[in-house]
């Protein structure tokens, strides 16, 4: 499975997710900002974690919105990616964006737009969902855009349109998705002795099924365990070394100077 393809995957994931927990909705997943360091250069950038899982995009001010549809077994998904614009200018300072028009093709996403059309395009994505998924509380400027949407899609009540109703936090279903990497994903639940051998060192029955979750937390425990006794270890040679050399000079080597002067 390539990268776009891993990508992909995830978001499909997710809306599984949404889909079994509110028949559908918006998810909105933006990027870290950038941090100045003073007046005319930043720190170097870091993207957000959540974003990269799902888009794999590394460049700042960069929003992923989801519209999810239809049963958890196989819902309707759209992505649209929201990113800076293609400027040739600022591309000779920031170097080189992807840009809105390549985004598709090289992100796997439906549709991608300017970071600019961001208000604008999500007053209408959040049109008559009953869901949005967002990270709540994240700060004040995300509060600040939330009530900002909302108040463009209540702006067209007159006109028949509905506003969300509910509000969860997409982060903890993006961290459930991410606690088992996509190669722990596709071990089965039961795993067969002989691999089971190779993964963990605790003994087991060959009739007894063993699901990948345990022999995570086994080896997880056992990595533990090592740690502490390699403590234990060092603080003990610590502690008697010292005193072993302390009894010699203050024991030993005096005695030896008596019997030699005598």
């Amino acid at each position: 499975m390539n990268k776009l393809a891993i990508y992909q995957q995830r978001r499909v994931e997710l809306a599984k997710l949404i889909c079994a927990k509110t028949s559908g909705g918006i998810a909105i997943i933006t990027t870290a900002p950038e941090a100045a360091r003073n007046r005319d250069s930043e720190f170097p950038y870091r993207h957000d974690s959540d974003f990269f899982y799902l888009t794999g995009f590394e460049e700042p001010s960069a929003t992923l919105v989801l519209k999810i549809n239809g049963a958890a077994s196989a819902p309707e998904l759209e992505s649209h990616l929201f990113c800076r614009p293609k400027d040739a200018e600022r591309e000779i300072w920031d170097g080189i964006r992807l840009g809105p028009d390549a985004a598709p093709v090289v992100l796997g996403v439906e549709y991608a737009h300017s970071n600019h059309e961001l208000d604008k395009k999500l007053g209408e994505l959040l049109a008559d969902q009953d869901a949005v998924y967002i990270r709540l509380s994240e700060s004040a400027e995300t509060d600040r855009r939330l009530r900002h949407w909302m108040k463009h899609v209540r702006a067209h009540a007159r006109a028949g349109v509905n506003p969300p109703s509910e509000f969860h936090d997409v982060e903890n279903l993006i961290h459930e998705m991410r606690f088992l990497k996509m190669c722990m994903r596709s071990i089965p639940c039961v795993v067969p002795l002989k691999f089971l051998r190779v993964l963990t060192f605790a003994p087991c029955k060959p009739a007894s099924p063993v699901c990948a979750s345990t022999i995570l937390r086994q080896n997880y425990f056992m990595s533990s365990a090592t740690a502490v006794l390699k403590a234990l270890h060092i603080t003990v040679l610590l502690l008697v070394v010292p005193t072993l050399a302390f009894s010699i000079i203050v024991l030993v080597i005096p005695n030896c100077v008596v019997v030699n002067s005598a």
